[in-house]
């Protein structure tokens, strides 16, 4: 899928990197995707010329099931 890069205006980003730590990192450890969304959709944040190819990030959890379950695989044989 196809989609325009976003930018963003530069207070915007200060804002975000100050109080990245105290305000907005439980969204990224919960994989809250909505939060983070709805934490860009604002005016400041804004689509560019520029289309890339668009590929969906996997969810870390089911990644270390899948290793656990290749290793418990190997280790049986």
């Amino acid at each position: 899928m196809k989609i325009k890069a976003k930018t963003c205006d530069e207070n915007f980003l200060e804002e975000i990197k100050r109080n990245f730590d105290t305000k907005y990192i439980n969204l990224y450890r919960n994989f809250d995707k909505k939060g983070i969304q709805e934490l860009f959709n604002n005016e400041l944040v804004y689509d560019i010329e520029h289309e890339f190819e668009y590929l969906e990030l996997f969810d870390p959890k089911s990644f270390r099931d899948l290793f656990t379950n290749n290793i418990k695989k190997r280790m049986s044989h």
